[in-house]
């Protein structure tokens, strides 16, 4: 499986658990700490295997430095969500929606290009890469 294929994958989980939040009538604290580690080591892979090298390249160069920011902010509302209490949902909602905006750049721009600059063997290598990462369970602090 290659890296592209890989993170979709995970984006797909990651949406699942966010609309299970949202079906859920409070928050569940369990699909909470999944969700932060889904999106932990999603953040994880890109951060170490796929951003550094995509960040070497003109063409995705920019589209990088708008991805960490994106995360700092992930990360900022999945704190928010953590806290609990009655701002939740709408806590829910502002992390549904930042998420989605990061999964369609991503999806849309940056995995298009990442093809073309890095090239499929490339993308293979990343995801084994990726895979061992999620096989010998390490996990973003």
């Amino acid at each position: 499986m290659n890296i592209i294929q890989l993170l979709t994958t995970d984006h797909r989980r990651v949406d699942d658990i966010i609309n299970q939040l949202k079906a859920s009538d409070g928050m569940d604290t369990q699909l909470v700490l999944q969700l932060e580690q889904e999106i932990k080591m999603h953040s994880q892979i890109e951060e170490t295997i796929v951003y550094p090298e995509l960040s070497k390249h003109p063409e995705t160069a920019d589209l990088i430095t708008e991805a960490y920011e994106e995360h700092e902010e992930v990360d900022e509302l999945l704190a928010q969500l953590k806290a609990g209490g009655a701002v939740s949902q709408p806590v829910l909602q502002e992390l549904a929606e930042s998420l989605n905006h990061h999964v369609t750049e991503e999806e849309s721009e940056l995995f298009p290009l990442a093809t073309q600059v890095l090239g499929e063997g490339r993308l293979i290598e990343m995801g084994g890469k990726a895979a061992e990462m999620k096989q010998s369970g390490l996990r973003a602090a």
